[in-house]
């Protein structure tokens, strides 16, 4: 079991308490073998996604990302880990996301850790507009961005 605390000047970080000990992550501290398969997908999305071109073109996504919320703050999740979402799936996210200039993300919970997280990978010139949160049976907790 692991808890995490944020600070607000530590810029694309984040502390991790494995077994009271505290450890600073880098969310661009990413492990080679990880950097291996981002590099990997980024080529197959060379193939499929057209280039983004200024005054050429408007990429324009829409993406539904089950329940796009909490995330496991380690490199590769385990079977007890909850969420299942960690910091590679954030990051193969990211380097979809990255492709185009317009994306709305449809199941996207109250707690916005993933997102958060995701929006430090693509760095700050990407901004978002948040819908509010669907409360009740109807609405999951979910919202766009």
């Amino acid at each position: 079991m692991h808890r995490v605390a944020q600070n607000q000047n530590l810029k694309n970080k984040f502390y991790i308490y494995l077994q009271d000990k505290q450890v600073l992550m880098n969310i661009h501290d990413i492990p080679s073998n990880i950097q291996t398969e981002l590099h990997q997908l980024n080529q197959d999305l060379d193939q499929k996604i057209p280039l983004r071109k200024v005054d050429k073109n408007l990429l324009i996504a829409t993406w539904n990302i089950r329940a796009f919320g909490d995330l496991t703050r380690k490199w590769k999740s385990t079977d007890n880990d909850t969420p299942k979402r960690d910091l590679h799936s954030i990051q193969c996210i990211a380097q979809i996301l990255k492709r185009f200039d317009i994306v709305a993300i449809q199941e996207v919970k109250a707690n916005l850790r993933a997102l958060r997280d995701t929006l430090k990978i693509l760095g700050s010139h990407w901004s978002l507009i948040l819908t509010d949160v669907n409360r009740g049976d109807a609405g999951n907790g979910e919202r766009m961005a």
